[in-house]
C-alpha cells in the first residue's frame, strides 16, 4: 500500500502546485487522500467513490436542514450491513486523517525549526 500512497500524494501535491501560491492543502491533499486510500483498501470502484462520500457527509451533517438527506442516506444503506461498515470507516477514517494532515502541515509551516528538522532527516522515525 505504501507505493500506492506515495504515488497518490505525489499526484495530489503536483495538482496543488499547479494551482500556484495560495493553494489550499486541505482541499488538494488532506480532504482527498484519506477518502481515496480508504476506497482503495475497500476496492470501491472510482466511479462510486463520490456518491459514497456524499452519503457519509450527509450522515455526519448536524444542520437541521440536512436531516432529511441524512435519513435518506441511512435508509439507502440499511439493506447492506457491509455498506454501513464501509460508511463508518469512511466517516471516521476520512475526517480524522483529513484533520491530522491539515494540522501537521500547519504546524510545520508555523514552526520553522520543526520543518527544518524534518527536512534534514526525512526518514528518521519518531521518538
Amino acid at each position: 500500500m505504501g507505493p500506492w500512497v506515495r504515488e497518490r500524494v505525489d499526484a495530489l501535491l503536483s495538482a496543488m502546485e499547479a494551482e500556484g501560491p495560495g493553494a489550499d492543502v486541505a482541499l488538494h491533499l488532506a480532504d482527498r487522500l484519506p477518502l481515496e486510500t480508504i476506497c482503495e483498501l475497500l476496492e470501491i470502484p472510482a466511479g462510486d467513490r463520490p456518491r459514497l462520500r456524499g452519503r457519509a457527509v450527509a450522515m455526519m451533517t448536524m444542520a437541521p436542514e440536512a436531516r432529511d438527506a441524512a435519513v435518506t442516506a441511512r435508509q439507502e444503506l440499511r439493506d447492506a450491513e457491509l455498506a454501513v461498515l464501509a460508511q463508518l470507516l469512511m466517516v471516521s477514517g476520512h475526517d480524522t486523517t483529513t484533520y491530522d494532515i491539515s494540522n501537521i502541515v500547519y504546524t510545520l509551516l508555523t514552526h520553522p525549526a520543526h520543518l527544518a528538522r524534518l527536512q534534514a532527516h526525512p526518514a528518521r522515525p519518531r521518538t
